[in-house]
């Protein structure tokens, strides 16, 4: 019997021993009698307890004296497995009810714990508060950093991280760093380093753990680890080949890997396209995004087969796809156009936020959904009132910064949405307001009422001095606004005031030319007549102005405020970059379209050249192109917006 020893005795042994874990008596004593560490060895039979469960066992068999030791050793090693696994039991169900970090922390001491289960109390906690804004976050943290039962959970956890399961040390250490634990605290900086020595025995899934968390940390050991699991995984890529593990490994690789170890991981995934199936083609596009990396090869042959297996996929994939999309920079028509399809055949199945994320998704990849935006338009204009004040201004956005054309039924939709606006309106902030007129105006639609609270003195003021994303944005609107109002000249009631008397900062405008454009233009029509970088209003950026004299009137040519046939005709030349035009198309968004549209009021003509086009046009055929612009004789039918001409 002497050659077992206790639990706390072996533990003992193996700190002592242990160069890593080396520490005293005296920190073991800091550890709470309530966390039991539980032993490494059976339990002696020469206790009370095991001798009762031995004699029981006994009592209905006829053994000899070895088979009797050894039946009662195995009833008790069972009783003692049953125990410890109803106490795990309660310990699960106690951390499962418990709504805030302290509630978890406060009735610990009624159970007994292993270390792998202080990961687990750590990750409770950690899911009590990741709901919650930043300001209620800190209140939490500092209620858990005073909590006694914390410091010991910590103090306990320094010294046996050594013996945690892999995927809890990972576990614990996320956590632990969202619950607002220094990184350079002893508990922190020794999870890491049990971690560094362990690194060669962690599995894919607890390295995809571990890797997440140190994407967010700056101390020089995490740094450090993350190095190491890159050379771990480096040597790895050659040698797997199956995707969903490969998928894995970009996961734990992370965005901040050698963007050389990135490639390998790509290429390797892209030699084994034929193996694809319609789950990896989704999980290629999470995995591209979580190391920040546009594979175009890969992601359009995936884009294909997603396209082409649409219907095999739920919203919620879609919707991560095209959140991915954004995050990589990556576009592709095909894969765009067959998701908007599919959504507008199967929107009776969805839910308005859903198709709300998803127009979200595809307004900032610049994309206009034509058939989703038809038929979405179709159920608000049956249904509007179910629309939250969110959910109005979402909609709003997406059909007005797409310049959406919704023909005929723009009349109705517009109508359908006022009663809505209305009943908002009373508890609207200025931000919202703001927002909600300024899309009201792309769409060529002023309603009096939201106007006439936003355009208090009061309000402007409000708006100018406070704002979420800058002051920036609200003096933008609040400019584009002002100029619709007088340039449009919208029915309002004589009464309202105009934006017009407010003091408005003035706005930085500062854009460059291309040097190339400004050449032909000279060449074609001389140098005395092209003015560049010109801006009118003290808003609106014009590249070039080319004053020609007109010596006649041209149908088509001559705009309202151009003067009479001895004046000079004014042509305004406006490059429209990527973000400019909705894509894959020359459909023009919602601000190329106001801004063509008030120049046209102010005396220009407009001319609206799609620059990414333009520049892949050989010299010869952008030369034809501008004098067909310069020359009345060449003049083409109008691209785009009426009274608007366009080259593409």
């Amino acid at each position: 019997m002497n050659m077992h020893k206790s639990g706390l005795g072996m533990l003992r042994c193996a700190l002592r021993s242990t160069l890593l874990w080396k520490c005293d008596i005296s920190i073991m004593k800091q550890v709470p009698l309530c966390y039991n560490i539980k032993s490494l060895a059976s339990t002696q039979l020469g206790s009370d307890k095991n001798k009762a469960l031995a004699s029981k066992s006994i009592r209905y068999y006829s053994h000899s004296a070895p088979d009797a030791a050894k039946e009662s050793t195995a009833a008790t090693e069972t009783t003692e497995v049953q125990q410890n696994e109803a106490e795990k039991n309660a310990l699960l169900v106690y951390l499962a009810g418990c709504k805030s970090p302290t509630e978890v922390l406060d009735e610990l001491n009624r159970y007994s714990i292993s270390v792998n289960e202080i990961g687990k109390i750590f990750f409770r906690m950690w899911e009590c508060i990741e709901e919650m804004n930043s300001e209620q976050k800190q209140m939490k943290f500092k209620l858990i950093i005073e909590h006694p039962e914390f410091s010991a959970l910590c103090e306990r956890l320094m010294i046996e991280a050594g013996a945690m399961k892999h995927h809890a040390l990972g576990r614990t250490l996320y956590a632990a760093v969202n619950l607002g634990v220094s990184q350079d605290s002893r508990v922190v900086q020794t999870l890491l380093r049990v971690a560094q020595e362990h690194l060669n025995q962690f599995d894919l899934n607890s390295l995809c753990i571990l890797s997440r968390v140190l994407h967010d940390m700056k101390s020089r050991n995490a740094l450090a680890l993350r190095e190491a699991i890159w050379l771990l995984l480096k040597d790895h890529i050659y040698e797997t080949s199956n995707v969903a593990t490969l998928t894995k490994l970009m996961n734990v690789v992370g965005k901040d890997s050698p963007l050389k170890l990135k490639k390998q991981l790509a290429s390797k995934v892209f030699s084994l396209l034929s193996e694809f199936t319609s789950v990896d083609n989704f999980y290629i596009f999470s995995s591209m995004a979580n190391i920040d990396l546009n594979h175009t090869h890969l992601l359009d042959t995936c884009s294909k087969k997603l396209a082409e297996n649409i219907h095999d996929y739920s919203i919620a994939q879609l919707l991560k796809v095209l959140r991915c999309c954004h995050k990589m920079k990556y576009r592709n028509y095909t894969l765009f156009s067959s998701i908007s399809k599919h959504m507008a055949l199967t929107i009776d199945m969805c839910t308005d936020q859903q198709v709300l994320k998803i127009l979200q998704a595809f307004e900032k990849l610049i994309f206009r959904p034509v058939e989703l935006l038809d038929v979405f338009a179709e159920r608000i204009i049956q249904e509007p009132e179910y629309l939250s004040v969110n959910e109005l201004l979402t909609v709003l956005r997406v059909f007005s910064m797409a310049n959406h054309d919704l023909k005929d039924k723009k009349t109705e939709f517009l109508s359908s949405l006022m009663p809505v606006i209305e009943l908002h309106l009373p508890k609207m902030s200025p931000g919202p307001l703001l927002s909600l007129t300024f899309y009201l105006s792309l769409m060529q639609h002023f309603p009096p009422k939201p106007l006439e609270i936003l355009l208090q003195p009061r309000t402007v003021e409000c708006l100018m001095q406070s704002s979420q994303d800058g002051p920036e944005k609200n003096s933008y609107m609040l400019y584009a606004l002002n100029l619709s109002l007088r340039l449009e000249n919208p029915p309002l009631p004589s009464s309202m005031s105009s934006l017009t008397k407010l003091n408005l900062p003035s706005l930085d405008i500062n854009h460059r030319v291309d040097q190339e454009i400004r050449s032909l233009i000279r060449e074609i029509v001389g140098r005395d007549a092209v003015q560049e970088a010109v801006v009118e209003q003290g808003f609106y950026f014009i590249d070039f102005v080319i004053s020609l004299p007109v010596q006649e009137e041209t149908p088509g040519l001559q705009t309202e405020g151009a003067g009479s046939s001895q004046c000079a005709q004014r042509i305004a030349l406006i490059t429209v970059r990527e973000n400019g035009l909705c894509y894959g198309t020359n459909h023009y968004r919602g601000n190329v379209v106001r801004k063509a549209r008030h120049l046209e009021k102010l005396g220009y003509k407009t001319v609206l050249v799609p620059y990414n086009y333009f520049d892949l046009m050989p010299e010869a055929e952008k030369i034809e192109k501008l004098r067909s612009i310069f020359q009345p004789q060449m003049q083409k039918e109008i691209i785009g917006e009426p009274k608007t001409e366009g080259i593409s």
